[in-house]
């Protein structure tokens, strides 16, 4: 898979807004028009990176950030799967956050769950993401009802701090991410990904919420990722 910075032309816009409205759970409330949705994608605030297949050169997914403050946080990061897949791309994503480390030359980004989505709640949890907290009735989703959201951080310690639990022998440190050095980081093994966490039995459907990081959750719970 290969990650590239978004290249915007008004054809790009205009692809991508038809893109995220035919995807489940792609959209804000916010993004009412085009204009809107324009305006996300050019605020200098906000980056974008393209997930692209290696096989056939065709874009499956966003990686985003918002509200980004250089040198202090990389923003809210999402992941937008056009062709609805999470799962099993924890490698991508990985190599995706770890260039928007380096974009920003950040300490910390955060990612924003649906309470009720345990399939993502996981994914932040296998891509080294900890649990700090719940913003309560702190956003409306698309069919009006307001929604609890859980919060997720991701220090660049711990961004290095996994690639070495995951891969195994000694890396470089957040130090040298912060100052543009080092090497880029290890490959992340596909078959150790995700084998501390268990998905239950029956949640296969789950893989429709196919974008993290927008903020929606459901009320009503202190789970944690791992949490059966």
């Amino acid at each position: 898979m290969e990650i590239r910075e978004l290249v915007l032309t008004k054809d790009r816009i205009n692809e991508l807004w038809v893109q995220c409205q035919q995807v489940p759970l792609a959209w804000e409330p916010e993004f009412g028009d085009l204009n809107s949705f324009a305006a996300w994608l050019t605020n200098a605030r906000n980056a974008f990176l393209e997930l692209v297949r290696s096989e056939d050169g065709k874009v499956v997914g966003l990686v985003f950030s918002s509200m980004i403050v250089p040198g202090l946080s990389a923003g809210n990061v999402g992941f937008i799967a056009f062709d609805r897949v999470l799962k099993g791309r924890e490698v991508a994503f990985h190599g995706a956050i770890e260039k928007l480390f380096r974009l920003t030359v950040a300490l910390r980004m955060t990612c924003l769950v649906p309470e009720g989505r345990d399939v993502i709640a996981k994914l932040c949890h296998r891509l080294g993401f900890k649990y700090e907290g719940k913003l309560r009735r702190a956003h409306r989703n698309r069919d009006g009802r307001i929604e609890n959201v859980e919060i997720f951080g991701l220090l660049v310690e711990d961004l290095w701090r996994f690639e070495h639990q995951r891969a195994g022998g000694p890396g470089p440190n957040g130090g040298t991410v912060l100052r543009g050095e080092g090497e880029s980081a290890r490959t992340v093994q596909s078959g150790d990904v995700g084998t501390d966490v268990v998905e239950p039995a029956g949640t296969s459907k789950l893989r429709d919420d196919s974008i993290v990081g927008a903020g929606r959750g459901t009320e009503g719970s202190d789970r944690r990722p791992g949490d059966t």
